[in-house]
């Protein structure tokens, strides 16, 4: 067990990048619209995206993926005034790790840090195959 957990780690180790500047620390000083429109970006930029395929992965599946999407900002000043830098688009890069179990049943766990900011996400996910199949049976 420990070796695992030491390999999640050195796999986070060897994602992440040094932040340079942007924690997003005032939220605060935002009008109440302007806090809206930041949450939207952010809600689009952060929101869940499924990266696996949606076969099951079966008792002994293993799915280890590393990931990175960007969202363009439509409210960008309002992400400066957050504290978040001057930045048109947030790159999210994310580590993603699957495990089949019995039954048509996938346990998945994420984890994703935007650089230059002090954002973190993490994420976990149990997917259920209602019809059997995959990419040779559909």
């Amino acid at each position: 067990m420990n070796l695992k957990r030491g390999l999640v780690v050195a796999s986070l180790l060897a994602v992440s990048l040094p932040a340079v500047a942007g924690d997003i620390n005032n939220i605060q000083g935002l009008s109440q619209p302007n806090f809206r429109l930041l949450s939207e970006d952010l809600g689009a930029a952060l929101s869940y995206k499924p990266l696996t395929p949606t076969a099951p992965l079966g008792i002994t599946g293993f799915d280890l993926g590393i990931a990175a999407t960007s969202t363009k900002l439509q409210n960008s000043s309002v992400f400066t005034t957050a504290g978040g830098g001057n930045h048109s688009s947030v790159i999210v890069p994310s580590l993603r790790l699957n495990k089949g179990l019995p039954f048509g049943i996938d346990l998945g766990v994420m984890y994703s840090s935007v650089p230059s900011t002090n954002i973190k996400l993490y994420g976990g996910e149990l997917r259920y195959a209602i019809v059997p199949g995959g990419v040779a049976m559909p």
